[in-house]
């Protein structure tokens, strides 16, 4: 079954249990309108083009009190208005639709299906960052870094003795020489893009693999307990954090000073306080 015919019908099925109060509302709506006036194919047309319940009730009470045909107008209209942030907050992740495909998507953006809608792109984390460029001299210098300096030597190290304990041989197929300078050579936007690493690669697997699991962010590393290696409440630490003045403008120091001095911090705590003390140690390096 197709990736994205499938996170439909999530949102067919999650939608569902919201939508069972329309029907009594919709049989009161009905018979209020019928007894105004209006004919059953009114009555349906109404629902039909204002799909918005609160503004058709207000639309049979202005009607029925005699209201000119301005003041109801703008009445449904500034009722329905609050479908204009709707759309504003959903349409980034909705960019790359067809045209067609956003104004029905726009029609069903009642209150329900954005709320769900909205609770599915943030636990899924599928808001992309379009305007994320990553500057190229210090995006390929951070990955030299790491290549051969950082992660690459000790995974490769920690594997290896692994293996061997086992009486098996590793094998790395990504670590080849030509495929490192290959891809080295590529633009940053082939290698991130969109708030995804792995870029090229997640594109050229594309129909092959699923959407689901290639938008997938949950993969995580080898967990480290960054608590047992330092003393965030030492001095050179401390001084180390407290005297760059590029990270002091981006980040609260007094909540900073609080996190350091923290009893049983967590390792999520802990390892954003490492990435702090990396940015500051990178920034100082090349700056």
């Amino acid at each position: 079954m197709n990736n994205k015919f499938r996170v439909f019908l999530k949102g067919v099925f999650d939608v569902s249990p919201l939508m069972i109060p329309v029907v009594p509302f919709g049989l009161i709506f009905g018979v209020l309108s019928i007894d105004i006036g209006f004919s059953p194919i009114e009555t349906m047309g109404m629902s039909l083009i204002i799909f918005g319940g609160a503004s058709q009730i207000i639309l049979l009470q202005l009607f029925s009190g005699g209201a000119s045909s301005l003041v109801i107008i703008s009445s449904v209209g500034a009722v329905n208005s609050r479908h204009l942030l709707y759309g504003a907050v959903v349409s980034e992740h909705l960019s790359d639709l067809k045209l067609i495909w956003k104004i029905v998507i726009s029609y069903f953006l009642i209150d329900q299906a954005f709320a769900r809608s909205n609770e599915y792109f943030k636990k899924y984390k599928l808001i992309k960052n379009k305007g994320y460029k990553a500057n190229s001299y210090y995006f390929k210098k951070s990955l030299l870094n790491d290549l051969f300096n950082y992660s690459l030597p000790s995974q490769i190290a920690a594997i290896d003795n692994i293996s061997m304990f086992h009486g098996l041989e590793s094998r790395a197929p990504f670590l080849s020489k030509d495929l490192y300078e290959k891809s080295f050579s590529y633009p940053n936007d082939y290698l991130i893009n969109d708030g995804f690493g792995k870029y090229i690669l997640r594109k050229s697997l594309k129909k092959v693999v699923d959407d689901e699991i290639l938008d997938n962010r949950d993969k995580v590393g080898f967990f480290i307990n960054i608590n047992n290696l330092f003393n965030f409440q030492d001095q050179k630490i401390l001084k180390l954090l407290y005297s760059n003045k590029y990270i002091n403008s981006l980040i609260d120091k007094k909540k900073l000073k609080l996190l350091l001095f923290k009893k049983n911090k967590t390792n999520q705590e802990c390892h954003f306080i490492f990435s702090i003390m990396n940015i500051i140690i990178f920034i100082e390096e090349y700056e």
